[in-house]
């Protein structure tokens, strides 16, 4: 007789009895829903039947019309899922298994676990599919095999889905009332500041002007003054200018001397002193420099993510300029409209204002 050791087929992460349990709380403490609702989305529960009953609870939750094993009931008999659920059998069933309704945000989170990793192997399996897709660039694999990932990093417990309007004007008010929330980064030029109330994470914002009006200077300015007034790390893509002459302009800035005197080396003794401040002050500023001539899109994109993934506050990304991106297509105006787009989708992916 021949033995057959092959692997049984792995389901996916799941944890029905815990799902089970955390439904039959809400019905029966509706005052514990409040602490899972604002976490918890009906994609995160693996039976589709627990899905339907969770988006009745919030649904009665929401309307204000009381959760109760009665009114779950009638709410899933008037949306003709009732039968789907299971019927009275399985809602009565749920309900019996309540213990205690104080654990219901440590249920929370095991579903929220069991999702993510339901998520994650999602997304394997479309990595798989892109790198076998050899009409894509290894460069186009890799930046959105690396995007997949990033942007589930992000919404962790926060999925991204269609939003009533209610519900964002409550989170809305809540935040203008939260004057620190509300409040924009300052730049440090206060005209600028009030007219604009700051910059703010997601933020795509160019600098036009003619040329050698000083737009790099005002924009490395803008990074200098946030790393330093608000300690949040910022990052300089520069395509024209090498790490030193940027240097340069900070250090210019910090002392206050020329920067075209700095560059002569023409700093008389009594500006010594001033200098040797300014490179203290700058050296200590959380900001990053990338120098790469020709870069690419995928290229800052990937620097950036990987900086936010490091720091505790990305304050500002500085790309000067666009017009010298590396494109892969003869017709410039229409690429340089696809990297407007994709740097608009990394300022809210990063939450982090980028200036062009």
């Amino acid at each position: 007789m021949k033995l057959d050791f092959a692997p049984l087929p792995q389901t996916l992460p799941q944890n029905i009895e815990v799902e089970e349990i955390l439904l039959g709380s809400l019905m029966f403490d509706p005052n514990s829903i409040v602490k899972v609702a604002h976490r918890l989305r009906s994609e995160a529960f693996f039976v589709q039947a627990h899905r339907l009953i969770y988006e009745a609870i919030i649904d009665l939750f929401n309307r204000q019309k009381g959760v109760t094993l009665v009114t779950v009931t009638d709410y899933l008999i008037a949306n003709n899922n009732h039968d789907r659920v299971g019927g009275m059998p399985k809602l009565v069933n749920l309900f019996d298994q309540v213990v205690s309704t104080g654990l219901v945000e440590k249920y929370c989170t095991l579903l929220l676990e069991k999702h993510y990793r339901r998520q994650l192997i999602e997304i394997s399996d479309s990595i798989k599919q892109i790198a076998f897709d050899e009409t894509r660039s290894v460069v186009e694999v890799a930046d959105e095999s690396e995007r997949l990932i990033f942007n589930l990093n992000q919404v962790k417990e926060k999925q991204a889905n269609l939003e009533p309007v209610s519900d964002i004007v409550i989170d809305t008010v809540a935040d203008l009332n939260d004057t620190v929330k509300n409040k924009g980064i300052t730049t440090g030029f206060n005209d600028l500041d009030k007219l604009t109330g700051g910059i703010y994470g997601g933020d795509l914002i160019i600098l036009a002007a003619r040329p050698s009006i000083g737009k790099s200077t005002l924009a490395f300015n803008i990074a200098q003054q946030i790393a330093k007034t608000h300690d949040h790390t910022c990052a300089v893509f520069s395509l024209e200018m090498s790490n030193k002459q940027i240097a340069l302009k900070f250090l210019s800035s910090a002392s206050g001397i020329n920067s075209h005197r700095l560059r002569l080396g023409q700093i008389p003794p009594l500006e010594q002193e001033a200098l040797m401040e300014a490179m203290a002050e700058v050296s200590a500023l959380p900001i990053f420099i990338d120098e790469s001539p020709c870069p690419t899109v995928q290229h800052i994109c990937s620097e950036v993510r990987k900086l936010k993934n490091k720091v505790k506050q990305l304050g500002c990304v500085v790309i000067d300029y666009l017009q010298l991106m590396e494109t892969s297509s003869e017709f410039r105006v229409t690429e340089l409209g696809k990297i407007s787009r994709s740097l608009k989708q990394l300022a809210k992916e990063c939450e982090v204002p980028i200036i062009l």
